[in-house]
Formats: C-alpha cells, structure tokens, sequence
C-alpha cells in the first residue's frame, strides 16, 4: 500500500493510547480535509495509520468509516529530509530497512507519507569503476528517486573495480579509452590507452596487458598484429555469468539503442543518458 500522493496522507497528534478501539472511537465523525483517505495519528511517542472513508461535502467532511492498517507494533517513522516521499522505490529502500510492516516517512520539505507491504523489484547493477562514482548506478538511483516512476525498485550496485584486475608484475596496462581516477602508477610500469593509439614495438606489445573487453582487444590485434594478455573488465560478460534469475542492468560499447533486453538482462549504451535508464526501468513492467 503507497498513497498516490502526500496530499492524501493527513497527520494528527492526539493524547490517547493507540489501539483499535480508542482510534475508532475518538476518529468516527471527525472532520478532515476532502482530500484525505489516510490519517497518521501520533500520541507523540507511538505511530497508527488508518484509511477513512468520508461523508458530505465541502472542503472538510466527515470521517464516516475506518480501516486500522497499523497499530503501533507494526510502525517505524523515519525522517530524511533529503527524501522525496512521492518515490515509491526511495520508500521502498527505507522500507527494507526495518523489519515493521509499516513505514512512515518525515522526507524533505516536511511532507509525510508511509509504504506498507509493497514487493519491491531487486534491480542489480553491474558497472566498472573508476571513474566514481559509477555512473549507471547513480543514473539508476536519480531515476527511482523521481516520483515518475510508479513501481518500487531496490538496486543492489555490482560494482568491479579495474583496479583489482591489475597485479605488480603488470609492467605495461593499457585500457580501451582514458579512465579518470584511475591510479597505477609505479615504479618501471607504463599505463597506457588504447584510443590513443600509443607507438609500441612488438617487444613491448607482447608485454602489454590489456584491460578491456572483447571489442578492445580485436582493436589491439588489429593495431599491434598480437595477442595481449588479457584481463577481461566487461560489465555484460560478468552480468551474463551470474546465474542470479534476478532482473539486472549493464553497459555495453555494442549497444547501439536505448537499451535491449536479454532475458533478465537490460542492456544499455555505454554513454548512456538518464532518459535511457528511465525508459529501460519502467520496461520491466510495461
């Protein structure tokens, strides 16, 4: 249960204990505003949610029949004033949090809503790291923050570091294209790019390790007429290799549209835009 919008959700502080039969004993013919089919009652140290139904007309009515949804043992409230309490999956993810049934939220500007018993859809995903943070992680988390998308999603981030495909022996690394942060540099070991196309001779191209994908070292074959060692960092490959059947999202250099599905796995460009993960998130259900 997720009110479709804060405006519906209203607060009432009251000085009495929180169980059934005294909410519905003081809550039946109290006024509210027309626009409220749920009330957060607050006794200043317990919590209850109730759904009304009401009578009349006019801007305030009648309280003309309750449902308990939580009573006190079933409710945790937070506050984060940087949340928007309209993102279901923002809801979602405090919601996993604590084992209560029922969660109410104080998020930014003071608006207060509450999540109860809503299945969210675990979303992993895979990225490579630096530049940090991931990029894909943080475009996914900005599109489930807005209120635009109407299901929960929760992400859990696979993120692999380059940095751990690298060892010391590594005398010459090379990367597809110019990795900000990245931070190899050691005594007698060469850090290079193969977008740039460095000069090498046979020797030295034979000694590179090249930390890429498949399309990067057709590239380096095509370039240097040799095979490099190779360390393997593509993002799909190791999506494809996880034998969770839970939904997932990658990057991809091949991708060439929005995005594509794969079975339980969404495929997207490697610059990829927060229109496009916006899109391919909401295609899980459309």
């Amino acid at each position: 249960m997720f009110p479709v919008h804060c405006n519906e959700v209203g607060v009432r502080k009251v000085n009495f204990d929180l169980n059934e039969k005294a909410i519905r004993k003081v809550s039946i013919g109290k006024q509210v505003y027309w626009k409220s089919h749920y009330i957060l009652l607050t006794n200043h140290n317990d919590w209850a949610v109730i759904k009304i139904r009401t009578e009349g007309s006019g801007l305030f009515r009648e309280i003309s029949q309750i449902d308990v949804i939580a009573l006190p043992n079933d409710v945790e409230c937070v506050e984060n004033s940087s949340l928007n309490v309209l993102s279901v999956s923002s809801m979602a993810r405090v919601a996993s949090k604590t084992s209560k049934r029922a969660v109410i939220v104080k998020g930014a500007f003071d608006h207060m809503s509450f999540i109860l018993g809503e299945t969210a859809i675990v979303l992993n995903v895979y990225d490579v790291v630096p530049p940090k943070p991931s990029k894909l992680v943080n475009l996914t988390e900005k599109a489930l923050a807005r209120e635009s998308i109407d299901r929960p999603v929760i992400v859990v981030p696979k993120i692999l570091d380059v940095h751990t495909l690298v060892n010391p022996k590594d005398k010459i690394v090379m990367f597809p294209c110019h990795t900000s942060g990245v931070n190899l540099e050691q005594k007698n070991r060469r850090v290079l790019f193969l977008d740039e196309a460095p000069t090498l001779t046979s020797s030295e191209a034979k000694s590179v390790t090249l930390v890429g994908c498949d399309l990067s070292r057709k590239v380096f074959r095509s370039q240097y007429r040799v095979n490099p060692k190779f360390r393997n960092m593509c993002p799909k490959k190791w999506a494809l290799k996880d034998s969770s059947d839970e939904l997932s999202m990658c990057l991809c250099c091949l991708e060439n549209c929005d995005f594509k599905r794969e079975g339980n796995l969404l495929v997207l460009p490697w610059g990829v835009t927060s229109r496009q993960v916006e899109a391919a998130i909401k295609s899980l259900w459309e």
